[in-house]
Order: C-alpha cells, then structure tokens, then sequence
C-alpha cells in the first residue's frame, strides 16, 4: 500500500508530528490483561516501527505502550542536542513510569537503540517486576553515561 503525503506537509518536522509517529498506547480490558509491554523504538526510527509488535502484545493480552525517543520523529530538530546521558535518563524515567503504573508481568523489547537503552532501562536489582527483555538487533555491549 503507497502511502501519500498531504499537500500541507511542507517539511519532515511536519510530516513527523502525525499520530502513526507519535508515543502510543494500547489498552487491554483488566478482564483479559496478562501483562503489560513497554516497546522502545530505534535511533532515528518512530514508535510506528513498533506498531507490529504492539498489536501482537495487545493481542496477547498486554497492556502496550510505544514512547517517543527523544529528539526522534517530530523532536528532529532537537536531534543535535541529545546526549547518550539524556537518552539513558529519559528512558530509566519512562520505565519507572510505566512499571508504576501498569501490571506484572512487565515485558520490555528494545529494538536498536531501543534495545540497548532497554539493557540500561531497569536499574540491577530493581527491575520492578520485568519478567522479559527482548532486543531485536540491540548493541551487543551498551555502556550506560560514565562508565
């Protein structure tokens, strides 16, 4: 399917702020939930990569959330700005959010990027309920600010 572009959109600033690239969420009925999904999208990638995903942990029962990565999507123009530190900080944030938040068992998939900050995201000993981590082509030795 082709996709067409509004005669509106004048710029990539513009043609990011749509909903499909925005951070989402996808509720489950408390009846039917088995969990909860918390789905970290790539650098220069959108949580629209992670709509297949969301829609099969939703299918499964999962309460799902996609952030946006800071200085991705319609955040570009802040892009040249983002430190490492930052990106480490703001997810650890959206995770202790999430897990305060939403029921066990949590699952965290990173992919990417995302997959390296998910490795980051639970601080050792305290991974507040995290059942699973999956990484789909994650950096193979992340290393948090500092160290």
């Amino acid at each position: 399917m082709q996709e067409t572009i509004s005669a509106d959109i004048e710029t990539m600033q513009q043609y990011y702020q749509q909903d499909r690239y925005r951070a989402f969420v996808r509720p489950v009925a408390l009846d039917v939930a088995n969990g909860s999904a918390h789905l970290i999208h790539g650098f220069l990638g959108t949580p629209a990569d992670m709509h297949g995903l969301a829609e099969l942990t939703q299918s499964l029962g999962f309460h799902t959330e996609g952030p946006l990565v800071p200085g991705m999507a319609g955040e570009i123009d802040a892009l040249g700005t983002m430190t490492a530190e930052h990106w480490w900080t703001t997810a650890l944030a959206e995770w202790d959010r999430f897990a305060s938040l939403h029921g066990g068992p949590r699952i965290l998939v990173g992919y990417s990027m995302g997959g390296a900050l998910a490795l980051q995201s639970p601080p050792p000993g305290q991974p507040h309920g995290l059942r699973a981590a999956l990484l789909l082509r994650a950096a193979e030795q992340p290393t948090a600010p500092g160290i």
